[in-house]
């Protein structure tokens, strides 16, 4: 299960909660209630919590962005559009940093 929750932690918006969620109904329908509790918490205390964390960080070296100003677009893209639409706040920073560099270029005649 664990192979196919870390696949599954690369798909936007769902993630691995599509793995966890079904093994967790699962264990419930089995009348394994505390190990369907405890995958439940696990799933969303500690794995999804790394998973965030090395995304910010490995998208941030990878936008070559400070990870405090993906984190804020992302929190705040929660905030204001909720988790169904995740990608919206980190676009609106791309878009942010593109008007930001061609402005520069433009003042500085490097167009």
């Amino acid at each position: 299960m664990g192979c196919y929750d870390g696949l599954a932690a690369v798909i936007p918006v769902l993630g691995a909660f599509i793995i966890w969620l079904p093994a967790a109904v699962f264990l419930a329908l089995e009348d394994h209630w505390t190990q369907a509790i405890s995958l439940v918490l696990w799933d969303m205390l500690v794995a999804a919590t790394i998973n965030n964390l090395l995304r910010l960080v490995l998208v941030g070296n990878r936008l070559h962005q400070h990870t405090l100003l993906i984190f804020m677009s992302l929190v705040g893209d929660l905030i204001l559009f909720g988790s169904s639409e995740l990608i919206l706040g980190s676009m609106v920073l791309a878009i942010t940093l593109i008007l930001k560099s061609a402005l520069t270029c433009k003042k500085t005649n490097k167009i």
